[in-house]
């Protein structure tokens, strides 16, 4: 009993999803940026639906147009745990990751990487680390991190993984995506809930 007691199940409660925007950088202004429903709000006046007008999600079946759930791993799921037990001071969530090891080998556009493991503690080739912009709060029990590639870093890099880390450095969560083109011109907004 006691083994069953120390793995984790890959239905835990915690769950997510990651959303990437490509947004043309004339259009991009983050202090102006809201999300509705279907629609990222851009600027004051501007309502754009992400289905056209140059503002594409970026993964979907063909890695350009959807989003993609996460995985919490397990040590996001044991750091909740002993933060709520009084075992570890806070350790929220402060900066997001890419990398380009999401593929093990060579990387086959026509087939989706491997999903991440709940045993997963970092990124396979992690080439860049940067600070969340800002949280939102969409319910009682999510919060959504929003962080933005601007339009000069990492062009010609294509990015196939994805993570959420705490101050301390703790990957908390992973996504895993067929390869995106980062693209100069373009700002990309990543937009990632986790609910609990």
């Amino acid at each position: 009993m006691p083994e069953l007691l120390q793995s984790f199940s890959d239905n835990a409660p915690t769950t997510g999803v990651m959303e990437l925007y490509k947004v043309p950088e004339n259009l991009f202004d983050k202090d102006k940026i809201h999300f509705s429903d279907n629609y990222m709000i851009v600027r004051k006046q501007v309502r754009i639906n992400t289905a056209c007008h140059g503002i594409a999600r970026i993964l979907s079946d063909s890695n350009r147009i959807k989003r993609r759930n996460n995985l919490v791993l397990d040590q996001g799921r044991e750091l909740i745990a002993d933060i709520m037990a009084g075992r570890l001071p806070a350790d929220p969530i402060t900066k997001f990751s890419i990398g380009t090891g999401g593929y093990i080998g060579t990387p086959d556009p026509n087939v989706n990487p491997p999903k991440p493991l709940g045993t997963d503690i970092q990124l396979n080739a992690e080439i860049f680390e940067k600070d969340i912009d800002s949280i939102e709060k969409p319910n009682r029990a999510a919060n959504t991190y929003i962080g933005f590639l601007a339009s000069d870093e990492q062009n010609g890099v294509l990015i196939s993984e994805w993570a959420l880390k705490t101050f301390s450095g703790l990957t908390f969560s992973r996504v895993t995506t067929k390869q995106v083109p980062k693209e100069s011109g373009f700002v990309y907004v990543i937009r990632w809930t986790i609910q609990h």
